[in-house]
């Protein structure tokens, strides 16, 4: 079966409405696509519906495989991101640790009040933000500009990269709070420190799982 342009946006846009993800667009349009070319006859949008009912289970099965997948893709990637985590300890990577490690000591030494900490840890969160926000304007606006769909690739990093935050705030509000008595000032820079050199730990984490790793978004 020969399909002319036409033809071909007529799938194309018959199949952009199933699914929430471009990947499973680009699955289902080149599928789809594929079958036609190995059928004779005429075409008509039947057979778009067949197929997809036959080979896919129908929209439904479609949408519900979607979640599946995502939910096998972030709980891999947290995993994977907790022992990139793990691999900054190793010997040949321990050199930035440390050298956090020593940061860490001298703000503690110097006696650091908790504003000028809350500033230091605050700008790591900051690295964060930032860079989802480029990653949003680079990827949705330059990337994918034309398919106005969303990514699985592009929810995972903001997962990943917002992950962080949600525990940092509970920390701050529930540990770290001029209104609470009961834990120390001097416990209270240990606790910010230590937000510190966990949030660079995971952005370099983060760094090194996305270049290797999610760029192919491997599962």
């Amino acid at each position: 079966m020969q399909l002319n342009e036409i033809e071909k946006k007529e799938i194309g846009d018959y199949v952009f409405g199933i699914g929430r993800y471009i990947e499973t667009y680009n699955e289902v349009y080149d599928h789809v696509l594929n079958l036609l070319a190995d059928m004779p006859g005429t075409y008509h949008i039947g057979l778009v519906q067949k197929i997809i009912e036959l080979d896919f289970g129908g929209v439904k099965a479609i949408r519900k495989q979607e979640d599946i997948y995502q939910k096998q893709v972030k709980r891999r990637y947290l995993k994977l991101i907790g022992l990139e985590m793990l691999f900054t300890f190793r010997l040949s990577q321990l050199l930035p640790n440390l050298i956090l490690l020593l940061l860490c000591y001298v703000l503690y030494a110097s006696n650091t009040n908790l504003s000028a900490l809350f500033k230091t840890v605050y700008l790591s969160i900051l690295v964060l933000i930032v860079m989802a926000g480029l990653y949003w304007i680079v990827f949705r606006y330059i990337i994918h500009r034309k398919t106005k769909k969303d990514s699985i690739i592009g929810d995972l990093v903001f997962g990943l990269m917002f992950l962080p935050l949600g525990f940092i705030n509970i920390f701050f509000n529930l540990l770290v709070t001029k209104e609470n008595t009961h834990i120390s000032i001097n416990t209270q820079h240990i606790i910010l420190l230590a937000i510190f050199f966990f949030t660079s730990v995971y952005i370099r984490a983060f760094l090194k799982l996305y270049a290797e790793r999610i760029k192919v978004l491997a599962i």
